[in-house]
């Protein structure tokens, strides 16, 4: 059962037909930048602190995401 259950999480990671790295890094930094923008009613500064990043490094994210 334990095994099923691993190869179950690999798949959801990584499906039979590949992945492309590049495009699941951007899925997965947007849904954080958004969720916690959100979270914190907009505040970069807030959601920077949340994600436990500097405040440049959010305003970069979120020019090169558009948000």
């Amino acid at each position: 059962m334990l095994a099923q259950s691993i190869a179950a999480q690999e798949a959801l990671l990584i499906p039979a037909e590949g992945a492309d790295f590049d495009e699941e890094i951007r899925r997965l930094e947007v849904a954080l930048l958004t969720t916690a923008l959100s979270r914190t009613g907009g505040s970069k500064a807030a959601a920077a602190r949340l994600l436990s990043i500097d405040g440049q490094r959010i305003k970069y994210l979120c020019r090169k995401y558009s948000l």
